[in-house]
């Protein structure tokens, strides 16, 4: 789902439990999609997303709960296991706050 180069650091993630919250992308990150790829820069770190993880990310507008964008994952990709998307979902979501791309509210 995602792809980290070097020079990472770890501002802290979400807690458990964030299905009702909603993931906000930070405002001072580039991001921008090219050739299919998606990508997202903040300060040293780089992260290059496929098209789960772009879609998650655009997804992340601090308006949708991650209930609705596991459901939306689920449907728009196929998904044979809901279990499977929300914890990768969940896992996905919790590196992007951890790298501080994203906050829970």
């Amino acid at each position: 789902m995602w792809h980290v180069f070097p020079q990472m650091a770890s501002d802290g993630g979400p807690s458990s439990g964030q299905a009702a919250c909603c993931p906000r992308r930070v405002p001072s990150v580039r991001y921008r999609r090219l050739e299919g790829v998606g990508y997202l820069v903040r300060r040293e770190t780089c992260l290059e997303l496929d098209p789960v993880g772009w879609r998650i990310w655009l997804l992340s507008d601090g308006r949708t709960p991650l209930s609705d964008i596991m459901r939306a994952l689920t449907r728009e990709f196929d998904a044979p296991d809901p279990a499977r998307v929300e914890k990768d979902c969940e896992a996905f979501l919790g590196h992007l706050a951890d790298q501080g791309f994203l906050v829970w509210q």
